[in-house]
């Protein structure tokens, strides 16, 4: 039998107070005094019959897992929707301030008006995403957009962050569409993977992830349209100059977003795949063990500056004492037939998402939802170090490195979840 699905979609602005400290540059010097861009909230509430997925996107570097659970609880209370079937995204923007002191206070300082400030806003975009809900049909299209490049280089035998354009770059571009009984737009998903380190300026902004919702805005009237950040920890923007990177200007900034919409407006032109959003609507979360090594003091250390190291061995002291291990949360939701999304609390490097991919070729993989664990690397990158393997753990505070089983153990983990919802999908 077919069940129509209603959609309500909704933005609330969640731009900080200034001056703020922002996020994910450690070399930063001082607060912003400035804002590009306004950030926000922007929330998808979706219902066939008496099933609901709610997925809240944000321009933030990431949410606190505390935090998301405790909002999470409240919309249950609120709303009567399970905390499985919520999802709490975000772009990952590197020009917003931090939300969580669980890293390092080198990744941002977290301003506690604006954590305070959050909540209701948060609340506030659930209830209006649920006031507006209309039925909807929705499309897919695919295409490529060639924005991005592999940023871990062997240079010797070290792994170094340079452009690596010998490398494999995935660069699937996916739009989803959602229009209503008009054939307005009422929403639409941008589905990319790239790092929002186009500039480095301090000023507040919503970066190119932003500034292409920005843009597709004022082509699809009223219409809310949210940024899906796939697993990008290994991508970065291709702004490369005589072999090296460098970080461009806001105005740089502007063009790859500018670019990235005109990408997803020809792609939209092209018609795509009508998505049959009827059938499973279904949610499910499982926590994966992530086993830390246990050579924690090893030659990278040396490396470090004097500042990062006792910033790193302070907080290592009074947070992961006695710990071996960390929880990768991975959230699988199914809204109908054609259209999935496996989430995952981590700065995944772009394998998971291409497995997710193999495993379900409906898949649309985001990392940095539900929290942050930090850089979750394979095997081999592993094994070659560099930044996504070794140094991260220096700035957001883990006790060590993971153990090179944790790929082995994912993958598994995804080949499960993943069968099981399209066994279930194929079902109904």
């Amino acid at each position: 039998m077919w069940m129509s699905v209603a959609l309500g979609a909704s933005q609330v602005e969640i731009s900080p107070f200034l001056p703020v400290h922002l996020a994910g540059f450690a070399h930063r010097v001082g607060p912003a005094v400035k804002q590009h861009s306004p950030l926000y909230v922007k929330t998808f509430y979706f219902q066939q019959e008496d099933q609901v997925i709610l997925l809240l996107i944000g321009d933030v570097i990431w949410w606190d897992g505390k935090m998301v659970r405790q909002w999470k609880e409240r919309i249950r209370k609120d709303h009567g929707i399970s905390c499985e079937s919520i999802c709490f995204h975000s772009t990952h923007t590197h020009s917003g301030p931090q939300t969580s002191e669980e890293f390092t206070h080198l990744l941002g300082l977290v301003d506690d008006r604006y954590i305070v400030s959050l909540e209701e806003k948060v609340l506030l975009s659930v209830r209006e995403a649920i006031g507006n809900k209309e039925i909807v049909t929705g499309r897919k299209v695919r295409s490529v957009c060639e924005l991005n490049v592999n940023r871990r280089k062997k240079v010797g035998n070290r792994v170094l962050m340079k452009p690596n354009r010998d490398d494999f770059a995935d660069s699937e571009l996916t739009t989803v569409v959602f229009e209503n009984s008009k054939q307005d737009v009422k929403a639409m998903f941008v589905h990319y993977a790239c790092h929002p380190t186009a500039t480095d300026a301090n000023v507040v902004s919503s970066e190119f992830p932003g500034q292409c919702c920005t843009v597709l805005s004022e082509h699809y009237k009223g219409a809310v349209i949210g940024f899906l950040q796939g697993c990008c920890g290994d991508l970065r923007p291709a702004f490369i100059m005589d072999d090296e990177f460098y970080r461009g200007s806001l105005q740089d900034m502007e063009k790859m977003g500018t670019e990235l919409a005109g990408h997803v407006r020809k792609a939209v032109e092209s018609g795509g795949k009508t998505l049959s959003l009827e059938g499973n609507f279904h949610a499910e979360v499982r926590m994966i063990p992530l086993l830390f090594r246990q050579d924690d003091e090893m030659e990278q250390v040396i490396k470090m500056s004097k500042d990062v190291l006792e910033t790193w061995k302070a907080h290592k002291e009074n947070v992961w004492r006695d710990i071996e291990f960390t929880e990768l949360e991975m959230q699988v939701l199914h809204i109908g037939s054609d259209l999935h999304f496996i989430a995952f609390n981590g700065e995944m490097v772009q394998e998971y998402g291409l497995e997710a991919k193999r495993n379900d070729p409906d898949a649309l993989p985001i990392g940095y939802s539900n929290g942050m664990v930090g850089y979750v690397p394979t095997s081999e990158q592993l094994n070659d170090g560099g930044y996504e393997s070794e140094e991260f753990i220096y700035y957001f505070g883990l006790p060590a490195p993971f153990q090179q089983t944790i790929e082995k153990t994912i993958k598994n983990e995804m080949k499960k979840i993943q069968r099981v919802n399209n066994i279930g999908t194929a079902n109904t």
